[in-house]
């Protein structure tokens, strides 16, 4: 009951703050973003280039990570480290594009007061991956991702792409290794449909299933340059087709659930 109430008046402030003049705070997005035409032009040329053939509507393609956000000030249009962060992801989304895949950059609703006196969006230890039947989509990180891509705004048109990547900075990442160690490991992959787990600017883990990556350099120059180095191989033996990725014949398909 304490916790609830401690839940209201959290929600209740925010809603507050967000309805004040001049409020702007780090907004959930999904990459590529159609309406952004910069970046649309350029995986056209990549398209046309490769040969790739028809872009067709991106909104229907299934989202292939999930990139979860540092602490960031529910008063602030996205700190410099999140927006540096998001122009680094925009690169790498070109690449998922030729998979014909979708980057979710959700933001937690969940907030607290750290100790410089900031009111930040963070990530909750209770806040599960995957969600659970009858929860709120906002409850768990797949839903609020599937909000974050989604055309109709309750997420029930966007999959999500098996195999796919989750990736963490510094609180995210928190998250992310979290995640990471709570999953069972077999022959040397997590369990379930994540075959890259990554996680910088946070602790070293001494988990040693080889899907999780971690540096604990906490900057977005080091998001971005290890970036690369840790997505390689997640996608090993995989077949990319439109609208959504196939496995080769004789690789039994990831299951979803953690077990």
């Amino acid at each position: 009951m304490k916790y609830n109430f401690k839940m209201r008046i959290a929600a209740l402030t925010l809603l507050f703050l967000c309805s004040s003049p001049g409020f702007a705070s780090l907004q959930s997005a999904c990459f590529p973003d159609p309406n952004d035409d910069e970046l649309v032009r350029e995986i056209e040329q990549i398209y046309e280039q490769e040969n790739l053939g028809e872009v067709g509507d991106m909104r229907t393609w299934p989202i292939g990570a999930i990139y979860l956000h540092g602490w960031d000030n529910i008063l602030e249009d996205g700190s410099a480290d999140e927006l540096a962060n998001r122009e680094r992801l925009k690169e790498l989304a070109k690449q998922m594009a030729r998979r014909r895949l979708r980057i979710a950059l959700p933001v937690s609703g969940q907030t607290r007061r750290v100790n410089d006196g900031r009111t930040v969006f963070y990530w909750p230890g209770q806040m599960p991956l995957q969600e659970n039947e009858g929860a709120e989509r906002n409850s768990s990180i797949e839903g609020l991702a599937r909000l974050a891509c989604s055309s109709n705004g309750n997420g029930d048109d966007v999959d999500l792409a098996s195999p796919r990547v989750l990736m963490g900075y510094s609180n995210g990442a928190y998250k992310a290794i979290n995640l990471a160690e709570s999953l069972n490991c077999r022959q040397g992959q997590t369990a379930g449909a994540y075959t890259r787990i990554i996680a910088i600017g946070a602790r070293e883990s001494s988990n040693s299933c080889g899907t999780l990556r971690t540096n604990a350099a906490h900057s977005p120059r080091n998001f971005a340059e290890r970036l690369d180095g840790f997505l390689d191989g997640w996608d090993d033996g995989i077949v990319w087709s439109s609208p959504r990725p196939v496995l080769r014949r004789g690789i039994a398909d990831p299951v979803d659930e953690a077990r």
